[in-house]
């Protein structure tokens, strides 16, 4: 599924218009059926519909009609004079008032009345502001914005909770239980100063045809189970251990030998058919008996950390460094020797992102698929930026650094973003505030690596690697944990349960 920004919105529903010839009056009725069948009514009254001057105003509208006609009690409230209202709401507003349906208008002797009904409600639906909203809320909307986010009730929004904007601003914003997005979608879903107002997201058709989204240029989309069923490959019957993949994970410190055993165990969990774990000679011993499936290179040691010197090494599908490793000038040079490394899948992780930012221009030498995994504050160092400067632009800043140094991208976090070196974006959606926990890293490292060598695609391996890792959150949480107690441990231990509804 399509992920849009507002300009793709608004140039689908020209094309949609102009060449298809639907009309908006056609588009806006669809748009209020979909959410007057999709919206849980629940029993008694307490319903307060908002309706404000755009088009989302005019889909609650329709909305109202829809449930009028149900018998469905709740009070419909405009938040404009109704010459105030666009042309195709407006259009809707008199078919809903022929039909003999009631509706008030937001005055200065109403004003209090709609306070007391949004306290008492049991249901609040928002079709004040749309997606064209621009900088934060101004009165009236400001103040009904407080009002409905202190009640009680259910909150939904219809496409974007009112407030929410592609311009960054700290006004009042609908806190949404559930956002009815329609058609697609919004980038906006996916940022982190915006996805809490959404609560749980729903998608509905409105009727626009899929060429209207082949005019627009989109390339960003959801990650989700149908796709992972899609693209993960089914091992073969005459699989062996050597068919399935030779991973080489430089990771592990003495001061940090964990980080070793749970990207080697997260690695073999995830399929790799043999794996090695190249770590410091001093670490070995503590590393070791927590993973008896890896084999073991002991490299030259300086104070518990690797010297730099790259041990003499085998052929391999794919090199994974980083978890562990540290920051000294040992591992600095370790990895400054595996970024030459040819012909192998080279992935970075933790402290090798570190030792990169040093020089980044170094990854434009790459030949091979080159993977990052940096959480927001290795990414702000990667690019010379501010976290905030992160967060505030996660899609283009990863597809601007994918495109300049040709690499692939996973940068972590709630909706993980996968780029690719073409720009091309996956957003994940699976996961949860489990995952906030030392070690989780180490482990979608390890899975990436055996992803890495089974998929014949990096781009499949990275997001069916990503959304295993949330979806085994999820099921955690779901089974026998709480949100707080999930170790990165229990993650690899989730793992098998999850793999085996993939596999089916």
């Amino acid at each position: 599924m399509k992920i849009i920004t507002v300009k793709d919105m608004y140039e689908a529903d020209r094309w949609t218009m102009e060449e298809a010839g639907l009309d908006e009056i056609v588009l806006m009725e669809n748009a209020g059926a979909a959410l007057a069948s999709s919206i849980q009514v629940g029993e008694g009254n307490g319903r307060v519909i908002l309706a404000g001057k755009g088009n989302n105003g005019g889909d609650a509208i329709v909305m109202a009609r829809r449930w009028a006609e149900q018998k469905i009690p709740f009070s419909l409230w405009l938040l404009c004079p109704p010459e105030k209202l666009r042309s195709a709401p407006r259009q809707h507003l008199n078919a809903y008032v022929a039909a003999g349906h009631s509706f008030t208008v937001l005055a200065p002797d109403t004003k209090e009345l709609l306070a007391e009904e949004l306290n008492v409600a049991h249901l609040i639906v928002d079709g004040m502001l749309g997606i064209g909203t621009k900088g934060a809320p101004r009165e009236p909307y400001r103040t009904i914005l407080q009002w409905a986010n202190h009640s009680q009730a259910i909150r939904i929004a219809i496409d974007v909770p009112s407030g929410v904007s592609e311009d960054i601003h700290q006004g009042e914003v609908f806190k949404a239980t559930r956002t009815i997005t329609l058609q697609a979608p919004k980038t906006t879903a996916f940022h982190p100063r915006w996805t809490s107002f959404y609560g749980q997201v729903e998608v509905v058709d409105i009727g626009l045809p899929d060429k209207a989204f082949e005019k627009v240029e989109v390339r960003r989309q959801l990650w989700g189970q149908e796709q992972v069923r899609r693209t993960y490959p089914k091992r073969a019957p005459d699989a062996h251990k050597g068919t399935a993949g030779k991973a080489c994970v430089f990771a592990g410190s003495f001061t940090m030998p964990g980080a070793a055993v749970l990207a080697g165990k997260a690695a073999i969990r995830g399929g790799a058919g043999l794996t090695t774990i190249v770590t410091p000679k001093s670490a070995l011993p503590l590393i070791a008996p927590s993973l008896t499936e890896a084999t073991y290179v002991a490299a030259s040691d300086e104070d518990g950390h690797f010297s730099g010197e790259l041990p003499a090494l085998g052929s391999f599908d794919a090199i994974t460094v980083g978890p562990g490793i540290g920051r000294r000038k040992g591992s600095a040079l370790l990895v400054d020797q595996l970024l030459e490394a040819e012909n192998v899948p080279l992935l970075l992780d933790a402290d090798a992102l570190y030792h990169l930012s040093e020089d980044v221009s170094r990854l434009k030498r790459r030949g091979s698929p080159t993977i990052l995994t940096p959480h927001p504050g290795e990414m702000a160092q990667l690019c010379g930026v501010k976290v905030q400067d992160v967060q505030t632009e996660r899609l283009n800043l990863s597809r601007r650094f994918c495109q300049e140094y040709g690499v692939f991208l996973v940068l972590k976090g709630p909706h993980t973003v996968v780029t690719t070196p073409s720009g091309e974006q996956f957003v994940n959606h699976s996961g949860n505030a489990a995952l906030a926990k030392g070690g989780t890293g180490d482990v979608l490292t390890g899975v990436i690596t055996a992803f890495m060598m089974s998929h014949g695609s990096v781009q499949a391996a990275l997001c069916n690697a990503v959304w295993l890792h949330g979806k085994v959150a999820e099921v955690l949480v779901e089974e026998k944990h709480s949100l707080t107690d999930v170790t990165a441990s229990d993650v690899i231990d989730g793992l098998p349960s999850v793999l085996r509804t993939v596999e089916k």
